[in-house]
């Protein structure tokens, strides 16, 4: 009986032993986990802060993104050089253009600051002048007042304007760009 006792006291103890080994890995195991929980939750509240904060930006940029998309006409509205003659809309500002002698002069992307912004500068003349020729019945106040006008619109580049007069009519020519959004 001794034996048998002392036998199964030395496997009371080797199963002792191998329990508290098991239950330090599964405790090591344990905290990993936990630890490894904790830092997806902190993971998971950062990317949910930024795309709260995105939303917000968002949100605040909506009426800006609104009044782009009402200031300028899109590129896809374009689709000849009548549409192009259109956007001008030189009448509202009491002057005009020969349409038949409007040319394209070139087309590029908006980029202020190397930062393309999903606009187009379309820059026009007229056949018979070096710029974009626009006439008026009076220089003052119907050139002088239009072109003011003209040079208000967030859709419009207007530089080195030469006022002159053509067969008595007043005249003006400029480099000139319409922008479009693209």
């Amino acid at each position: 009986m001794s034996t048998l006792h002392t036998l199964v006291q030395q496997m009371s103890r080797k199963s002792l032993f191998f329990s508290l080994i098991a239950a330090a890995i599964f405790a090591n195991g344990a905290y990993a986990i936990r630890n490894e929980l904790v830092s997806k939750a902190d993971s998971q509240q950062a990317s949910l802060s930024q795309i709260k904060r995105w939303k917000a930006e968002y949100d605040i940029l909506k009426p800006v993104q609104a009044e782009w998309n009402k200031t300028l006409t899109s590129t896809r509205e374009i689709t000849d050089l009548n549409r192009i003659y259109e956007a001008l809309n030189l009448k509202k500002h009491g002057l005009n253009t020969n349409q038949e002698r409007l040319i394209v002069e070139k087309i590029e992307s908006v980029t202020p600051n190397s930062t393309l912004i999903q606009a187009t500068r379309v820059c026009l003349k007229t056949s018979t002048d070096r710029g974009f020729a626009i006439t008026a019945p009076r220089f003052a106040p119907d050139l002088l007042n239009g072109l003011e006008d003209l040079a208000k619109r967030r859709d419009v580049e207007v530089q080195n304007i030469q006022l002159t007069t053509e067969n008595g009519t007043p005249k003006a020519v400029m480099d000139f760009c319409l922008v479009f959004r693209a």
